[in-house]
């Protein structure tokens, strides 16, 4: 299916969905718990959500593999309260307000096959309620699509560790 949205001086096409969910609340304001409900995509945290430390940094870091080469992949992340955001090593994003995540097309960043690792710093600046909410899109060239959302799969620390 394609859509249509014209908002001011915007004028996009979107194609499926999902896309069109996704880019409309970062064109439109619409809140990203929208995006969550659609991609499957959870707000995680070193412990619950609900009973974060005040002031904790948490270190997430998920790996993936590539079977063939990249077309395009894009990153759409929030995090309450800040995050800084690398593929494969590379600063690709960073975010100081939950309310409005921020997108960027991160194709360049991977490698044309094999293991990638995305890594993200969290920041709680107050408060008890922290979390991480992430979708990651990867079209191939073979057309597969790989999703990596916010889960369970993810590795959390509050330390650096080697290696992330």
């Amino acid at each position: 299916m394609n859509y249509s949205l014209t908002k001011s001086r915007y004028d996009c096409i979107f194609h499926g969905p999902i896309w069109t969910l996704i880019i409309a609340i970062l064109t439109l304001g619409i809140p990203f718990d929208s995006v969550r409900a659609q991609t499957g995509a959870k707000w995680i945290w070193s412990t619950n959500k609900d009973e974060a430390l005040p002031n904790e940094t948490v270190y997430f870091t998920r790996s993936f593999d590539l079977k063939d080469k990249v077309k395009s992949a894009q990153l759409y992340i929030s995090c309450d309260n800040t995050f800084t955001a690398w593929i494969n090593g590379q600063k690709v994003a960073q975010g100081a307000d939950w309310n409005n995540p921020v997108s960027v097309n991160v194709s360049k960043f991977m490698k044309a096959n094999g293991s990638q690792l995305l890594s993200i710093k969290g920041g709680n600046d107050n408060g008890n309620t922290a979390g991480l909410l992430v979708d990651l899109r990867v079209s191939l060239k073979n057309g597969k699509i790989l999703a990596i959302k916010s889960d369970g799969q993810w590795k959390w620390s509050r330390k650096v560790s080697k290696g992330w």
